[in-house]
């Protein structure tokens, strides 16, 4: 098989198998090494003597004497210690409060802070480790789901979509897939008309997975 043959199949390789939930970094790593155990073998050596190898040591060598890697455990102590020091926490929930009537404040608040972040240190990926460390504790008080694996939803073309309040002609249309079974709507909860005030009460406190419906009897 011709390098461009090898090259193309390698692509097309890397894009299906992470597509099928492999990590990323395992994948690059196995798949350069078998195309590249192919493409550089030499009937004429033994197999263990293949130039894929001395690449592998270089470029291993290569990384352990490069100094900016030094960095990424500085950053990552740092944001350690400001998060103990719970100070971004206060600028966490004091940018929530801020944008209370925006919707998804935490989002916002968290653009926010990696914008700050971005800029006094300069390193995207620092800021990434910065504010998986930071981010982590705000988002469970705030009821994020992390059993939501986006992996599943990628590789099976899963889609999440939200409704606000459309025209008459959006709500024909979504009571016409209702009626014919194609869309399910979700109901966490259903409480009586009675229970209005405790009903407002669990939905202010974010814990529902769907709509809360108030029924009249």
């Amino acid at each position: 098989m011709s390098d461009p043959a090898l090259g193309l199949t390698m692509l097309a390789l890397i894009v299906i198998v992470i597509m099928m939930g492999f990590p990323t970094a395992f994948t690059l790593m196995g798949l350069g090494m078998f195309f590249g155990y192919i493409a550089l073998y030499d009937p004429s050596h033994p197999w263990l003597q293949n130039r894929i190898f001395d690449l592998m040591v270089e470029r291993t060598y290569g990384a352990m004497n490069n100094d900016t890697l030094i960095s990424i455990p500085l950053f990552v102590l740092m944001g350690y210690v400001m998060e103990r020091g719970a100070l971004v926490d206060k600028m966490f929930y004091s940018i929530q409060l801020a944008f209370r009537r925006v919707p998804a404040s935490l989002a916002v608040a968290t653009l926010i802070v990696c914008t700050f972040w971005g800029i006094a240190s300069g390193l995207v990926g620092a800021v990434v480790v910065l504010m998986g460390v930071i981010a982590f504790n705000p988002m469970l008080k705030a009821g994020y789901d992390v059993k939501l694996d986006l992996r599943f939803l990628f590789t099976r073309q899963l889609s999440i979509m939200g409704s606000y309040m459309g025209i008459k002609d959006e709500l024909r249309t979504v009571l016409k897939l209702v009626a014919n079974g194609r869309l399910s709507p979700v109901v966490d909860k259903v409480w009586p008309l009675d229970d209005c005030i405790a009903a407002h009460t669990y939905l202010e406190k974010g814990k529902q997975f769907g709509k809360v419906v108030l029924r009249i009897d």
